[in-house]
This record gives structure tokens, C-alpha cells and sequence, in this order.
């Protein structure tokens, strides 16, 4: 059942100042202590994290796993301005639709549809009317990855992402919302960013007018999580709201099981020493974004897809990496998937590859992979 009264989780004591700069000093110098040691392992094929693996991609996940967990383990969650930066003409905001559309589990008394902003790819600028996105016959609304407490969907961490859609997928442009980030001390849990998930996705079909059969609703990492709350939302309400589903869905490295990331000590699994995401990221997502929320709890179906499959005729294309924690849920996902009686499921496997190369293989040395996710996701929009 649904937390009647959530909590406002605090932030972990290292986040607070003269501790966290004594903290970080002490991360780096043992990080520069180790450079040696990682140079060595990443230069001999039997020692790397995994023997196919080249020198940079061993390499960069030891540095990227050990530098991502220092700012992860303290928690701060980044504001998000509103204003253009060096996106310009490619940025645009947007309002929130009427509160009948947001129904179901998008209602809460803590958490209301807020005003959010996005980047477009593909276009030199933000459309402003039906007339200027009417030729589009493929767009992608990508909801980015960041376990719900990093990201913004701006070029800098998601140009390389929306650029592979559009190069290597053949996406005609692409809309990557900035949704809201989850904190501590109660900012934004859910529903927060599933709510802004749907105002960038009537923004899409009713203020630009674009059919929704021409829309590919796509996520990476917690994105793919929206993306499939989204079409869940869209399949039990869209009727209630008049608002149809999208033509399609292509999932990334979706997280499927944030609730288990807050019990399970994946540092023990052997995928971990494959992986790029430590522990600290996907705790402090899960715990802020789920545990402050006022509507639902652990395990529930709008936070986790896994274990509450539901019948759709949307086609679903779903990549994952064999060499990251979370290809074991996305396996059993695609499996109770097609159980539920969805046949419209393609899959594509990302060999010995680690978690989420579409949005970062530039740097951490999979870019090759990251072409070839694309070039797969271009195929089967060709057939469907």
C-alpha cells in the first residue's frame, strides 16, 4: 500500500560541508593511488574486467565506476534552470496541461505538474507551430537515463545519445525533455517526472500536432522506466483522457527493478565487475525518487514494470548489454513481456558490452556498439 504520510529522507551526513570536502579528497587520493594498478590490469587481457575488452574500455571503467561514486554517495541533486544555455533556439519550455489529464497515479497533493524545459535534436530550432514539424514522420520523445537524479536532456549529456538516434537510427528529430530530478528532503519523488514524461508527450501531439502514430517514445536506463510507465499510464487512461498511445517503444538499458537496488548488494554479483554504475548511484535514485513518495511504494507497477506485466499492441524494441547488472531484469522483464501476450517484442543484445552504450559509449569506448544499437533501432522502425 501507499505510504499515507511519506518521509523526507535526509541527506547521508558526507553531503554536508567540512565532511564532504574531506570525503572527496580522500576518494581522489585513493583513486590516484590506484591509476598505477588500473594501468596494469587494463594493459594485460587476463587481468581486465572482462578478457575481450580493449585497453580503454577496461581502463575507463575504472575510472568511471570509482569517479561516479563519489558524487553519488553524497547525494546532491543539481538544480535545473529553465533558460536556454548553449542549446539557444533548441531549447524550448513548456506548461503543464489541465489537471484532468493528469489522473490515476499521477495524482498527488505533494507533488503537482510543473513547468519543464527540452532540448530538440535533429532541427536548428524548437518548432512553434503544427506547420513547422508536420513533414516529420519519424520523432523520437526521449526520456533520458540518470537513476531519476541526474541528467537534463541537454547536449552535453544527452547530445551524443539523441545524435545516435539520429544518425544511426535514421530518427527524422528527436524531443528530449528535462523532467524533473528526485533529492533528498523530499524533492520531486514520483510522480514528478512520470508527470512530465505525458506534458512532454501532449506537447508533442496537441500544441505541435504531430500524429502519435509518427511518435517513438524512447528511454535509456530510469528513462526506460518512464517511458514504459508512460505507456502503461497511456494504456489504462488514454481512453479516460482521450489521449492515444504512441506508434512505438524502444527501451535502453531500461531499469526495471529500482526497488530491489535499495536492498541488494550488487557489489557481490559478478556482472558488477563488468558494470560502470556503482552501488551509490542506484541507491540514491531509488531511495529518493520511491521511499519520498506519496502514492506508491516499493514493488509498486508504476516504479516497477518487472513483475506487473501488461498487455499492449505498441511495438517494443529492447536493448540491453550482457556484461551489466541490469540485463538479469531486463531478461526476466522480456520474458514476462511475451508472457502477458505481447508478441510485437524485438530484442537486441549488446555482447559483452556494459550498461547503457547509446548514452556514454563515447566515453568509455563503445562507440561501436552504441552505432550498432542505432543501426538496429533503424531496422525495425523500418517494420513497424
Amino acid at each position: 500500500m501507499p505510504p499515507s504520510h511519506p518521509s523526507k529522507l535526509s541527506h547521508p551526513l558526507v553531503a554536508y560541508k567540512p565532511i564532504s570536502l574531506l570525503y572527496q579528497l580522500f576518494k581522489i587520493t585513493t583513486i590516484l593511488a590506484r591509476l598505477p594498478l588500473w594501468l596494469i590490469r587494463s594493459l594485460v587481457p587476463a587481468l581486465r574486467p572482462y578478457r575481450t575488452w580493449n585497453f580503454t574500455q577496461a581502463f575507463v571503467r575504472h575510472m568511471t565506476i570509482n569517479v561516479l561514486d563519489i558524487s553519488t554517495t553524497i547525494g546532491i541533486t543539481a538544480s535545473l534552470p529553465l533558460t536556454p544555455g548553449k542549446e539557444g533556439a533548441r531549447w524550448t519550455t513548456i506548461e503543464p496541461f489541465t489537471d484532468e489529464l493528469y489522473v490515476g497515479p499521477l495524482v498527488s497533493s505533494t507533488v503537482r505538474p510543473a513547468k519543464i524545459g527540452g532540448t530538440w535534436y535533429g532541427t536548428d530550432a524548437a518548432p512553434s507551430t503544427a506547420e513547422q514539424a508536420a513533414s516529420w514522420k519519424k520523432v523520437s520523445l526521449h526520456i533520458h537515463g540518470g537513476a531519476f537524479v541526474i541528467g537534463d536532456g541537454r547536449i552535453e549529456n544527452t547530445g551524443y545519445l539523441c545524435g545516435n538516434l539520429i544518425k544511426h537510427a535514421k530518427i527524422e528529430a528527436v524531443f528530449a525533455p528535462q523532467y524533473r530530478l528526485a533529492g533528498y528532503d523530499g524533492r520531486d519523488p514520483f510522480p514528478a517526472a512520470l508527470q512530465d514524461a505525458l506534458t512532454s508527450y501532449l506537447y508533442l501531439i496537441r500544441t505541435l500536432g504531430i500524429k502519435p502514430e509518427n511518435i517513438t517514445l524512447s528511454g535509456d536506463s530510469a528513462g526506460g522506466n518512464l517511458a514504459l510507465g508512460l505507456l502503461r499510464y497511456l494504456e489504462r487512461f488514454g481512453g479516460q483522457i482521450n489521449v492515444p498511445k504512441p506508434g512505438r517503444v524502444v527501451l535502453i538499458s531500461p531499469w526495471v527493478n529500482p526497488s530491489a537496488s535499495i536492498r541488494t548488494d550488487y557489489s557481490k554479483w559478478e556482472l558488477f565487475k563488468t558494470d560502470i554504475l556503482p552501488q551509490s548511484f542506484i541507491r540514491w535514485g531509488a531511495k529518493t525518487y520511491i521511499k519520498q513518495a506519496e502514492n506508491v511504494s516499493e514493488g509498486s507497477e508504476w516504479v516497477d514494470p518487472l513483475g506487473h506485466p501488461f498487455k499492449t499492441d505498441t511495438p517494443v524494441f529492447l536493448s540491453y548489454a550482457s556484461r551489466e547488472i541490469l540485463s538479469v531484469d531486463c531478461a526476466r522483464w522480456a520474458t514476462e513481456w511475451e508472457g502477458a501476450g505481447n508478441t510485437a517484442l524485438t530484442q537486441h543484445i549488446e555482447v559483452d558490452a556494459p550498461h547503457d552504450c547509446l548514452l556514454v559509449g563515447n566515453m568509455t569506448g563503445w562507440d561501436e556498439a552504441a552505432r550498432e544499437t542505432g543501426q538496429h533501432i533503424a531496422k525495425w522502425l523500418d517494420n513497424n
